[in-house]
């Protein structure tokens, strides 16, 4: 009965934290879809309402009429537009509608996987799916002209597939079309080929295939293809204009490598904080950098312990991760977005790492059931005033995205 009394009280009190952020996105969904948020830029809808043009006409032939860097966009998204163009829903409140259904599959997909592939309790899996909601990078991006929520969506759909494949074999088919429906929404969909593979290595029929003999055999053809494979993206225009604009003669490029790598660890501790560094004076701030770091070890300690039974979202996160490390365009307010879509597979790593570590020291434990629920509670009242703030700028004014929806015509 004792032991109850704890849950009974977090279930409390997560009930009672759900109905500010409710009732911010319910305000926020009342107003214009937004091209102004500082995670998704107008310079991201121009690109896709082009790319619509061009799905729609067939106009310009040439992508390479494109404004640059458009013509690098995936086409998903601007498919998914022109659909809805067609059906007559491109509009704001129609993008709006789509943003928050797929919101709403994705934590639905991300909490079983949660439940499934971490084993973490019910009530622990609300809790983070809440963090995800009230975080200022989903606010954001909730509201705006982006395609990060389709992209949640489809992507922890296809995790799901993957981790119901190792059981049944028919769903690896359903993660391969989840991995191309993604990769065509986002780039970063690429993370989900090696969560695929892993899940088909997997499979009891490959197990048995499989020899030492025959896997060395496939591994020098394997090396040989993903040597070529690298070298003829490392030789793109697309990586030599990436390095051409990041590095230069006057400042050594494992200066700038490094600086950035400490930016993305310090990404990390901004999402665990719900601030923004541009926000203070300092916009590299070592406390955030720090912050991440922690985490950071903390999900490698989750990672590391589940290292004789990973699962396809382990391995989904590491390689995300590991795209991001690579990733050239990384910086300061715009960059929490890149993080977005393993947000919540972070937060429930780290939650392993820290249960974890209490486990270990019972007076960590013992701390943590009076800091949590304060820590927990100020970070969702946070982000409802971060977001209701950002909601109510230029209310009545930003009508950009949807005078530029408004430009979307089919052919006659």
């Amino acid at each position: 009965m004792a032991e109850s009394r704890p849950a009974l009280g977090q279930a409390l009190l997560l009930a009672i934290l759900i109905v500010p952020v409710v009732a911010v996105y319910g305000f926020a969904a009342s107003g214009p879809l937004r091209a102004d948020v500082p995670t998704a830029g107008a310079f991201d809808m121009g690109g896709y309402i082009q790319l619509t043009q061009w799905v729609l006409h067939g106009a310009p032939a040439d992508l390479h009429e494109l404004t640059p860097g458009v013509r690098h966009f995936p086409v998903g998204y601007p498919c998914l537009i022109a659909a809805l163009r067609i059906c007559g829903a491109a509009t704001s409140r129609g993008l709006m509608t789509l943003n928050l259904i797929s919101f709403a599959t994705g934590l639905w997909a991300t909490g079983r996987l949660l439940r499934r592939s971490f084993m973490i309790p019910t009530v622990v899996v609300a809790w983070i799916l809440l963090l995800t909601a009230a975080s200022s990078i989903c606010c954001d991006l909730a509201v705006a002209f982006a395609a990060e929520m389709v992209f949640l969506a489809t992507s922890m759909l296809t995790l799901l597939a993957l981790e119901r494949a190792t059981k049944s074999w028919p769903f690896i088919f359903v993660g391969l079309v989840g991995c191309g429906v993604s990769i065509a929404v986002r780039a970063a969909g690429l993370a989900l080929i090696p969560a695929l593979l892993w899940a088909v290595v997997r499979q009891p029929v490959f197990r048995r295939a499989i020899t030492r003999r025959r896997l060395a055999f496939a591994a020098i053809p394997t090396a040989v293809l993903a040597w070529i494979c690298l070298t003829l993206i490392m030789r793109s225009g697309y990586v030599a204009g990436a390095i051409g604009s990041r590095y230069s003669l006057q400042t050594a490029a494992w200066d700038v490598i490094l600086a950035e790598q400490m930016s993305k660890i310090g990404t990390v501790g901004e999402l665990f904080t719900n601030l923004h560094a541009e926000d203070f004076r300092a916009v590299y701030r070592g406390e955030f950098s720090l912050l991440g770091l922690v985490c950071a070890t903390l999900i490698a300690a989750a990672v590391w312990s589940r290292r004789t039974n990973l699962s396809a979202s382990d391995i989904y996160v590491l390689a995300y991760s590991a795209m991001l490390a690579v990733y050239p365009f990384f910086y300061s307010a715009a960059s929490r977005r890149f993080w977005f879509p393993i947000l919540p597979l972070l937060f429930g790593l780290t939650y392993c790492g820290v249960h974890q570590l209490c486990e270990k020291t019972p007076r960590l434990k013992s701390w943590t059931r009076i800091a949590a629920p304060v820590g927990l509670t100020t970070y969702v009242l946070w982000g409802c005033v971060l977001f209701f703030q950002s909601a109510r700028q230029d209310r009545e004014t930003d009508k950009t995205a949807a005078r530029a929806l408004a430009t979307l015509e089919l052919r006659h």
